[in-house]
């Protein structure tokens, strides 16, 4: 139990910011902020013991499917708001799926 203490102490000495930075970075939402106001910070560099960590936390099955997941509630937001854009503008949108 110890030896396993071990190996999992550098993942829960992680920062979790940084893991949530580059789920938001693989998923796409730094370049589909809604609200100009707001402003997202530059990537940080990360060393890359830490890096390889973070690739490890993100490529983890459970974690792969909740980003999935993820991902597919954020498609559908963005057709929602394309869709809300549209008839604002009194534009016909039709989702191509």
């Amino acid at each position: 139990q110890q030896q396993q203490q071990r190996r999992l102490q550098p993942l829960k000495d992680l920062p979790i910011d940084l893991v949530v930075e580059q789920a938001i970075r693989q998923l796409g939402l730094i370049h589909a902020n809604p609200n100009p106001e707001t402003t997202f910070t530059p990537p940080v560099a990360v060393p890359m013991e830490q890096s390889k960590l973070i690739s490890s936390v993100l490529d983890h099955k459970r974690f792969q499917s909740a980003l999935e997941e993820w991902n597919e509630k954020v498609a559908d937001f963005r057709r929602f708001c394309l869709m809300m854009d549209d008839s604002n503008n009194n534009n016909k949108f039709t989702p191509s799926s």
